[in-house]
């Protein structure tokens, strides 16, 4: 392509800087955002982006992934919460330069349960049970790094899931600025 064809491809083509996270996350999240994230690092480095969130949870492990890129990626990138922000979807909320929720979000946290089932072998339920205190620690660790919510909170969290609306979000740090309505 002449530099010509770019210039005008460049021209025509909105530079889109959002993603939206719709959904489960998992591998395929992964890498979506993964590479929306290179391209945006291809195109300019320099301009920030955004990442809207609307979701019921998903692997923790994945959301840990794309908290850990988006942290460690050179871009400026703002999350936005609206619909529902729930589960692992609330670590990938804490990875924003700047956290949005909007005015009507519902938001939950709770310990990971990990999943057992007929075929797994007596001799692998206790290292899964590890991994699975591990990734609830590990969940745990970024919400206690960027907001307040009460330790007395996070207990209940391990037995029970947590629901919290917008306000009660930000009167805890989870999110830096309410959008919409009042």
């Amino acid at each position: 392509m002449s530099e010509k064809e770019v210039k005008a491809k460049e021209e025509t083509e909105p530079d889109l800087r959002m993603f939206m996270i719709a959904g489960v996350i998992d591998e395929e999240t992964v890498g979506g955002v993964f590479g929306w994230i290179i391209e945006l690092i291809e195109k300019d480095r320099n301009k920030p982006a955004s990442l809207y969130i609307n979701s019921m949870g998903g692997s923790g492990s994945d959301a840990l992934a794309i908290y850990d890129f988006i942290k460690n990626c050179d871009i400026e990138i703002d999350t936005h919460a609206l619909g529902s922000c729930q589960s692992a979807a609330l670590i990938v909320l804490q990875a924003g330069k700047k956290r949005y929720a909007h005015r009507y979000t519902n938001f939950m946290w709770h310990s990971g349960r990990g999943k057992i089932s007929e075929y797994t072998k007596a001799v692998d339920i206790a290292a899964y049970s590890e991994w699975v205190a591990r990734s609830n620690r590990d969940g745990d660790e970024v919400l206690r790094r960027h907001t307040k919510i009460p330790r007395k909170i996070m207990k209940q969290a391990e037995m029970q899931d947590m629901f919290f609306d917008a306000k009660q979000a930000l009167a805890w740090g989870v999110c830096d600025e309410i959008i919409g309505g009042k």
